[in-house]
């Protein structure tokens, strides 16, 4: 979806692409694979600095809206368990845990992801290249 270079089948193109999928789990990452293996010569006057500011804003959009429909799911589930909801650990014991641990972690985790977002907007804020977040 992120991808810049023009798809081509070649080996190149192909292993770019599974090693910037393979690179991270719910991160956004791009490396361009292939001027490294190609050994393709960089155009006069071309940037090595690419823009990345509204790739960045989809892509977190994205992980938002993921993140909103596996918080719906899982307070739908906790509201159905009115006592203790029993886990299994590793070592294959029963462990109780209070539908208020997993309210906690959720709330945790979006205060998590709102202050990555928030240093995000300040990372491009402070840019180097000045990047202008409002009109």
């Amino acid at each position: 979806v992120f991808n810049t270079t023009k798809f081509e089948c070649s080996a190149e193109y192909v292993l770019g692409v599974i090693l910037n999928s393979l690179s991270s789990i719910l991160s956004y990452n791009f490396y361009d694979y292939s001027s490294l293996l190609a050994r393709k010569e960089k155009k006069k006057g071309h940037a090595n600095h690419q823009q990345s500011f509204i790739r960045q804003c989809l892509y977190t959009l994205l992980v938002t809206s993921l993140y909103i429909s596996l918080t719906v799911w899982a307070v739908c589930l906790i509201q159905g368990k009115n006592s203790d909801i029993s886990i299994i650990d590793t070592m294959g014991n029963n462990q109780k845990v209070t539908p208020m641990f997993f309210y906690g972690l959720i709330l945790i985790s979006w205060i998590s992801h709102g202050s990555a977002c928030f240093f995000n907007l300040c990372y491009y804020g402070s840019h180097p290249t000045n990047v202008i977040l409002k009109e």
